[in-house]
């Protein structure tokens, strides 16, 4: 179970851009535009994870998981919980395929990053 939750979170950010998980905050996935960073260096536009301690727009996981198994927001709940305590360890949220998170700081997944940004997070210059 905590293998198709992790993957369900993943495909929430790609196609939503965020998610709100009780307890922990929203992840958002943030899209930042090029930016010229001198005369000559430009940043391609990239994708980046984050989480903020408040929910201003995002379904929540447990609602996603009502929606999605048609089970009762109350199951769906206990899903999430089991789901929470799978996946917390030490202070530290593993996301599998997605990213760590540990207090405030997310680390991205490898995987999930070559999907966000497959041209990477690179800097171009200008000729």
């Amino acid at each position: 179970m905590k293998q198709q939750i992790d993957n369900l979170i993943a495909n929430i950010l790609f196609t939503e851009e965020g998610l709100f998980l009780p307890e922990i905050g929203t992840l958002v996935l943030l899209r930042h535009p090029a930016k010229l960073l001198s005369k000559r260096v430009l940043q391609q536009p990239y994708r980046e994870l984050q989480l903020t301690a408040h929910n201003e727009r995002f379904e929540s996981l447990p609602s996603h998981i009502a929606r999605i198994a048609k089970v009762s927001e109350e199951r769906a709940s206990d899903i999430y919980a089991e789901w929470l305590s799978q996946s917390l360890h030490n202070g530290v949220l593993m996301i599998n395929g997605v990213c760590s998170i540990e207090g405030e700081e997310v680390r991205t997944d490898e995987k999930f990053e070559k999907i966000a940004n497959p041209q990477g997070r690179k800097t171009k210059k200008i000729k």
